[in-house]
């Protein structure tokens, strides 16, 4: 008799440190810190893609309707002092770069003395850490080690435009040729380099 009593009175115990158990166990994964999410913020600023494919001009140059020709008559630029003030392609072609555009600028030099205009060189986004003066620099010091020289540089006004709105890709040229604006994205073929001089006279 005393052993049934033993045997209730253990599996009642044994059911209540299982019970115990599971409690415990609920009551620790409750009580554990609530899960957060790292919020996670998406730049608006893209990239412009380079570009680097190159095509005969035939392929590439493309007339700009006239409804969009009319903002390039103002360009909002800034020089390295920080002065702004706007350009227009009608004055001069202009021809968007960044510091890296070694491939169209080395271009430029081997057609350079047949070139009678060379194009105002806008600078459309400055490396990391940069500010458009330091990118000028940059520009200006790429340039010179291909002799191209006395030309105008200056830097697009990123405070009042976004890049996307004005050019294609990186290089960009644009020209007004025979009362129509004219845009021929990247460099040219090794074969056409010598067309340069006809597209900016």
């Amino acid at each position: 008799m005393k052993s049934k009593k033993l045997m209730v009175i253990s599996s009642a115990l044994g059911a209540l440190v299982l019970v115990g158990g599971v409690v415990t166990t609920f009551a620790s994964i409750t009580n554990r810190a609530p899960i957060t999410t790292a919020k996670t913020t998406t730049s608006t600023t893209q990239a412009i893609p380079t570009v680097t494919k190159t095509l005969s001009l035939s392929q590439k140059e493309q007339s700009i309707p006239n409804k969009n020709a009319d903002k390039y008559f103002k360009i909002p630029c800034v020089d390295s002092s920080g002065k702004k003030f706007d350009i227009s392609v009608k004055n001069a072609p202009v021809m968007f770069v960044s510091a890296w555009d070694s491939p169209i600028v080395s271009q430029l030099e081997q057609d350079k003395h047949s070139i009678k205009t060379m194009p105002v060189f806008v600078v459309v986004q400055a490396g990391p850490h940069k500010s458009s003066s330091q990118e000028i620099s940059d520009v200006k010091k790429l340039l010179q080690q291909h002799g191209v020289t006395g030309s105008t540089v200056l830097a697009l006004d990123d405070n009042q435009q976004f890049p996307h709105e004005w050019i294609t890709g990186d290089p960009d040229t644009y020209v007004w040729k025979n009362s129509h604006l004219m845009e021929i994205p990247g460099p040219l073929k090794s074969n056409e380099v010598s067309q340069w001089s006809k597209i900016l006279g």
